[in-house]
């Protein structure tokens, strides 16, 4: 279910109805809904010249897209929210969205499916032991709105691409790209993980794991409000180096950095997390060109 506070208070996304249904029609609806509702806002608002509908085999989606503004481009950025934010949330990732069309970056943010709206796993009176709470259908909703943001991009002649994940956005761009990509196929992808949190109620594969596998630049930003942030984030660099270890070289460009909770703004220019974002891009995937032969999903 949808936390209203992470959504613009005027857009009155109606989302109470998912409570009184448990049929998978039902959850389309109301899903289906709440991108109706999404839409009217956004297109009675600031960012109405940034609409875009996006196509899937399952519906639409509402997104907002910003193409670069200048002679060089360098490549889009996928922004992945929450599951329960809209594309303008998080309020951190906003100057990011709005701020890398001025160097070169076109970006592009998308809804992750509601929680609520997710088909709940079959249970099992005696379940075979399994290494993750992994349902498939959940997955594959997930990876479709992914997989739908890419091919976007992919069809303006865009393939240097970048994820930014925020919250449980960053665990299912990482599961996603670890289940895509291969080192044949992974040329011009990058992805940046913005305090990375286990999505509430819908397992996915442990994210340690999913970045040990990952051979791309990797951007991996936690903040330090809770011990178990810390903790957390002291695992997945533990996993990564366990796997460069295992392999005797390094198998990406992994960083790992802190963002302070209480970070400084600067009233003329970029805050901090936009300039940690922007100098991470220019030194590990800015200006690359890709021909679309070489890029794929």
């Amino acid at each position: 279910m949808i936390n209203g506070k992470h959504w613009p208070a005027t857009a009155k996304i109606v989302i109470c109805a998912s409570l009184l249904f448990s049929s998978s029609t039902a959850m389309a609806v109301t899903e289906q809904q709440q991108m109706e509702d999404l839409k009217k806002y956004f297109t009675q608002s600031i960012v109405a010249d940034q609409l875009v509908d996006i196509s899937m085999s399952s519906g639409n989606i509402t997104a907002l897209f910003i193409e670069q503004r200048t002679a060089s481009p360098q490549g889009a950025i996928l922004i992945i929210p929450d599951t329960e934010q809209s594309p303008m949330s998080p309020e951190l990732l906003e100057q990011v969205r709005n701020y890398l069309p001025d160097v070169g970056w076109s970006t592009l943010a998308i809804p992750l499916p509601d929680p609520a709206s997710l088909p709940i796993p079959a249970r099992q009176l005696s379940p075979a032991p399994q290494p993750f709470n992994y349902n498939p259908d959940q997955t594959e909703q997930m990876y479709e709105r992914i997989r739908a943001g890419i091919d976007f991009l992919q069809q303006r002649n865009i393939f240097n691409l970048v994820l930014i994940g925020f919250g449980s956005g960053a665990d299912w761009s990482a599961a996603y790209m670890s289940e895509q990509l291969t080192q044949e196929n992974n040329e011009g992808y990058g992805l940046i993980m913005v305090n990375p949190q286990t999505p509430r109620n819908i397992p996915v594969p442990d994210l340690p794991r999913n970045l040990s596998t990952l051979t791309i630049p990797v951007l991996d930003i936690y903040f330090d409000q809770a011990q178990a942030d810390t903790v957390r984030a002291k695992q997945r660099k533990a996993a990564v180096a366990r796997a460069e270890s295992k392999r005797n070289k390094p198998i990406n460009a992994y960083l790992q950095i802190l963002h302070p909770t209480a970070a400084s703004r600067f009233a003329d220019g970029p805050d901090r997390l936009t300039r940690s974002i922007w100098g991470w891009l220019k030194t590990n995937l800015g200006g690359k060109q890709l021909k679309a032969g070489k890029a794929t999903q």
